[in-house]
């Protein structure tokens, strides 16, 4: 599987955001990088863990900043963040228990519904982020 390029196509034109965004494909790409190598569960596990961690911390920041900012979509584009998460800590267990290994399908979902949402979700609260200084 090829990795995530991050063009300009993913970046919404808010810094601290972008860099966030920047984060998650490299984390993403760690994860492809580790399924093309020969299996090191390991390495799998905490790649996969970081990338919970990360997008925990991501979706928080950015969620408060919509809070902020009187974002009005706010309840719609959280419940994407949750279920997004939730899937993600499904296959994050599932891995940790062995009952599935790192694989294409896995990555495939990460990879496209984070551009999906990247390019599809997120630009519609930049001006409000912009307008209030981020």
């Amino acid at each position: 599987m090829d990795k995530i390029q991050f063009t300009e196509e993913l970046k919404i034109g808010v810094e601290c955001i972008d860099n966030q965004h920047g984060k998650l494909v490299d984390l993403i790409n760690r994860l492809i990088e580790l399924e093309a190598e020969p299996s090191n569960q390991q390495a799998e596990a905490q790649a996969l863990e970081q990338l919970v961690s990360y997008i925990d911390e991501h979706f928080t920041f950015e969620e408060g900043v919509m809070k902020e900012v009187g974002y009005e979509d706010f309840d719609a584009h959280r419940a994407k963040h949750i279920a997004f998460v939730k899937k993600t800590m499904d296959f994050n267990k599932q891995h940790r228990n062995g009952d599935i290994n790192l694989g294409v399908d896995i990555l495939v979902f990460l990879s496209t519904w984070l551009i999906e949402h990247i390019q599809g979700e997120d630009p519609r609260y930049v001006e409000k982020f912009k307008a209030a200084g981020y």
